[in-house]
């Protein structure tokens, strides 16, 4: 089995919380960097550090197409629906 990173996450509790997602899609799933980044939470985004959810590399797309990573949905303005924010 051969893992790779999914996403980068802010917090570990964010990380967890997809990951409790994905495994009831039936992905497997783990943390990684979840005590650095419960320690030194100042540097969470710097150099690649922060909590990273890592799966398998089968599962990539299905995980991407479960929590919609590439899904750009465009921004509206309420008043005019103007794309141009």
């Amino acid at each position: 089995m051969k893992t790779t990173r999914l996403m980068t996450c802010e917090s570990p509790i964010e990380a967890n919380i997809i990951k409790g997602r994905l495994e009831n899609e039936g992905i497997r799933c783990f943390v990684t960097n979840e005590n650095f980044s419960n320690l030194m939470p100042n540097y969470n985004r710097i150099l690649g550090s922060g909590a990273e959810l890592m799966i398998d590399q089968d599962d990539y797309q299905k995980a991407v197409e479960i929590l919609e990573l590439n899904s750009h949905k465009e921004i509206l303005c309420p008043n005019c629906n103007s794309n141009n924010i």
